[in-house]
């Protein structure tokens, strides 16, 4: 955001706050309040402004996603390029029967990999092998929280506000 963006939301807010200040009765009624505020003040030039800065915000951010998701597919095609021409230097090294090769650049080495595991049939598995992790259920928490119990170690946090925009 503009500095000058900036200072006419600091001047419009001080401009709002003038008009309260001034006319009391726009405390206890929203709509009044805003009504006058809109009349009064610039307040729809800079909601505009400072929605048009969203779009833009938005649609960079937009950018930025499709540009790292093909920086992605790039960095993944050059990984399996890197391993195709692994496996073609292994290739030719089992043909000249060689374990290792020096050259100025590098020193290539054929070496026997571990044994990997290989789970044929997970349910067999006796419970020492397998892995468990746990994680809060929330939803079923908040139920029993919405409905007035309690639940020991959890709590309703305090609700927020969210700004919806529909572009038009």
């Amino acid at each position: 955001m503009s500095d000058r963006t900036y200072l006419e939301i600091q001047k419009l807010k001080f401009e709002i706050d003038q008009l309260v200040a001034q006319y009391p009765e726009l405390e206890g009624d929203d709509q009044l309040r805003a009504d006058v505020c809109e009349g009064e003040t610039g307040l729809a030039a800079v909601l505009g402004r400072i929605v048009s800065i969203v779009r833009e915000a938005e649609a960079n951010a937009e950018a930025v996603k499709t540009m790292r998701d093909q920086m992605d597919k790039r960095i993944a095609a050059h990984k399996r390029r890197g391993e195709a021409l692994r496996k073609l230097i292994q290739s030719l090294l089992d043909r000249v029967g060689a374990k290792s090769f020096k050259l100025p650049e590098a020193t290539l080495s054929v070496r026997n990999t571990p044994r990997p595991v290989i789970i044929t049939d997970e349910g067999k598995l006796q419970p020492q092998f397998i892995k468990t992790t746990t994680t809060p259920n929330k939803s079923a928490i908040k139920a029993v929280l919405e409905g007035g119990h309690h639940v020991d170690g959890a709590q309703l946090g305090n609700g927020g506000q969210s700004l919806t925009l529909r572009f038009v």
